[in-house]
């Protein structure tokens, strides 16, 4: 972990981001389970998460599903200062993530440390957002547009980004990148479990993820224990980022480039899973991916939900850093063997 004393942050101009940690209050989400394709899962991570480092540290995919979620967060604010008095913003993005396993190799075996979301993909619609997501911990942030129909769960999402396809004599602008929409619109939720905790969520979306084997998680590659999934049900969300900055003065370089990992402490959580329906269809982007990084096609969600949560977003863990040649910081080495991977 970095632990060199970083310089102030100089503050002028037109602000466009905010300090840690962040609060986040008043968050809808609405969450969509698909499938993406395992091997591209497991590129994706080799290329952003590991190749970086040159193998300091590593990230695997534990499941070739993926949560397509979108989310509206009523007010997103500094929690210390120096800026917690200037106020919030209103955040609305749509996210697509992963699920990884941070792995140490010893002796041919897989160790697993902790469980870490990788955001590949996230889609906000206001420039605070857009710059202090890619600035501060490393969101791959894009800026789009959200035309959202239905109250109670979607009936209709469409997501348009600025973007588009490449080419000497394109230009960038407005594109639709994909829609969820439900295959009954207009009717009422059809609830099949209630939430009163992240615990009640996970008891439900594992069961659809993987296969169980007398209360152990069985993951092709892997013997997962119990112990590890459970960190997820402990009212935090780890999540990982690979934070780049261009270089001015190399045209494929990277200034600056980490791995970094921050916990989100959920305060407020209910929700419910649904019998609804969904079906998402992408429309192919040079500028956004998916189906080419991802595999993710056009479908029916497995599974659907909505919860209602406040959360706090925290101070990062530098976890390996370009320049640096320390050992990457050990948070609790968690039982995960791999026999073969």
């Amino acid at each position: 972990m970095t632990t060199n004393k970083q310089p102030t942050y100089v503050n002028y101009g037109a602000m466009v981001n905010t300090n840690v940690p962040f609060l986040c209050k008043g968050t809808t989400l609405d969450g969509f389970l698909v499938e993406a394709d395992m091997d591209k899962l497991k590129a994706l991570c080799q290329k952003v998460l590991i190749a970086p480092a040159q193998g300091a540290v590593e990230y695997v995919p534990l499941t070739h599903y993926v949560v397509l979620a979108y989310a509206d967060v009523s007010a997103v604010s500094s929690i210390d200062p120096p800026l917690n008095h200037v106020g919030s913003v209103n955040e609305k993005q749509v996210a697509i993530w992963v699920l990884t396993a941070a792995v140490k190799r010893e002796a041919g075996l897989l160790v697993a440390q902790r469980i870490a979301w990788f955001v590949p993909y996230i889609i906000v619609d206001n420039p605070a957002s857009l710059t202090g997501g890619r600035e501060v911990y490393g969101y791959p942030k894009s800026f789009g547009w959200f035309d959202l129909q239905g109250e109670k769960i979607i009936d209709e999402l469409k997501v348009d980004v600025f973007g588009g396809d490449f080419g000497p004599d394109k230009q960038a602008g407005r594109h639709r990148l994909l829609e969820i929409t439900a295959v009954e619109p207009n009717s009422e939720p059809q609830v099949k479990n209630e939430w009163q905790s992240m615990s009640d969520a996970h008891d439900e979306i594992k069961e659809l993820l993987w296969d169980l084997d007398e209360g152990e998680i069985i993951i092709p590659g892997f013997h997962l224990a119990e112990d590890l999934w459970q960190d997820i049900t402990k009212e935090e969300i780890n999540q990982v980022f690979l934070k780049q900055f261009r270089s001015a003065t190399e045209g494929s370089g990277a200034a600056f480039q980490n791995i970094n990992e921050v916990r989100s402490k959920v305060t407020r959580f209910g929700g419910a899973s649904f019998n609804n329906k969904h079906k998402l269809t992408l429309h192919a982007l040079d500028s956004h991916p998916i189906t080419k990084e991802l595999g993710i096609e056009d479908q029916e969600s497995l599974l659907s939900w909505k919860v209602d949560m406040d959360f706090t977003q925290g101070i990062s863990d530098i976890i390996w850093q370009w320049g640096e040649k320390s050992e990457p910081e050990k948070k609790g080495c968690l039982p995960l063997l791999s026999l073969f991977f």
